[in-house]
């Protein structure tokens, strides 16, 4: 089995396959991976192999991208051999899941959070995939269809990550994806072994987050 070392030697530059207009209907936001690693190098080994055979099932999915979500590293952890060598590791797997993806992968690390009512941020998202406002109820599962009423840049997204019910939950629930996403998933893995990218299997861990509506009356003009 190829490894990530062997990819980057023998790659001999980044596939930049051009993205057709509506072509990615679902991303995944994969929140903060540098935040905290495993207790033993052995163990990092093991996260990052996860990750691996994550996006080498990712590429049999043309229709679905992967939005890493970075956040800097710890200064303070870089003493800590386990966490310096993760920072090493993901940063030879973003050139794996570059070469490997091509333009399905994106590491956004402009702010630690992706803003869903910034409209540069949107812009920034709309350009790198391709993204167009159309109908999306043809990839969403049936009982989703109700959300999918409004046309929208994207299907699906679904948010997972580091630490699970901290900052992949903010992500997921505090920066308005409903207004690119007509469905949006909060996942509860830290890492995704058991996180399968397809357009319209669900997972038992998955749950809805609901776009949030003001009260009657709430921020209207006076």
């Amino acid at each position: 089995m190829k490894t990530i070392d062997d990819a980057i030697t023998q790659s001999l530059h980044i596939r930049i396959d051009d993205l057709k207009p509506g072509q990615i209907r679902q991303l995944y936001f994969w929140v903060h991976p540098q935040w905290s690693a495993p207790w033993t190098c052995e163990l990092v080994d093991d996260e990052v192999r996860v990750y691996k055979d994550f996006v080498d099932a990712l590429e049999a999915t043309p229709q679905i991208g992967l939005v890493q979500v970075s956040d800097l590293p710890h200064p303070e952890n870089m003493k800590k051999f386990a966490y310096a060598k993760l920072i090493r590791e993901l940063r030879k797997f973003n050139k794996y899941a570059e070469i490997t993806l091509g333009r399905r992968y994106f590491v956004w690390n402009r702010t630690r959070f992706f803003d869903g009512r910034d409209t540069t941020h949107v812009q920034k998202l709309v350009k790198h995939f391709n993204l167009i406002k159309t109908d999306q109820r043809d990839f969403v599962l049936e009982k989703e269809q109700w959300m999918a009423q409004d046309q929208k840049l994207l299907a699906k997204i679904c948010v997972f990550g580091k630490e699970r019910d901290t900052c992949p939950l903010s992500q997921a629930y505090d920066w308005s994806l409903h207004n690119i996403a007509a469905v949006v998933k909060y996942i509860a893995e830290e890492t995704p072994e058991s996180i399968r990218p397809t357009l319209t299997l669900p997972l038992t861990s998955e749950c809805y987050v609901f776009e949030q509506v003001q009260p009657f009356g709430v921020g209207e003009e006076k």
